[in-house]
């Protein structure tokens, strides 16, 4: 069945084990990234960043939506547009690198996403 991807996302960002927890205010913080950069990226990266955002949550979970958002090039190009020193955009590279690591380690193994 479909469900409401933002209601989704709330709710999975503020109840749940600590997976849920995790990949709901990853998606919050991920929309938000994106709607504060609307304006410096283009309209179809815009909108393509939020599909695939919002697509996961309507199955009715949001388990594993950190592995797709952290590899998602829309959300490194908006804050490479947000922010505009040098040493700040390698620290996000790094930060979202690790991050991706950690996400698909989890998947692989199952060990963070035990319901």
């Amino acid at each position: 069945s479909w469900g409401n991807p933002i209601t989704e996302i709330f709710k999975s960002a503020f109840m749940g084990n600590f997976s849920q927890i995790w990949n709901g205010w990853f998606s919050l913080l991920a929309l938000c990234i994106l709607l504060l950069a609307r304006k410096k990226i283009p309209l179809p990266y815009t909108l393509y960043g939020i599909a695939v955002i919002l697509f996961t949550p309507t199955t009715g979970m949001v388990l594993g939506s950190s592995r797709y958002i952290a590899s998602l090039f829309v959300i490194p190009l908006a804050l490479s547009a947000l922010i505009k020193e040098q040493e700040h955009k390698h620290t996000l590279i790094s930060i979202f690198s690790i991050l991706q690591g950690f996400a698909i380690f989890w998947w692989i193994t199952g060990a963070g996403f035990v319901s």
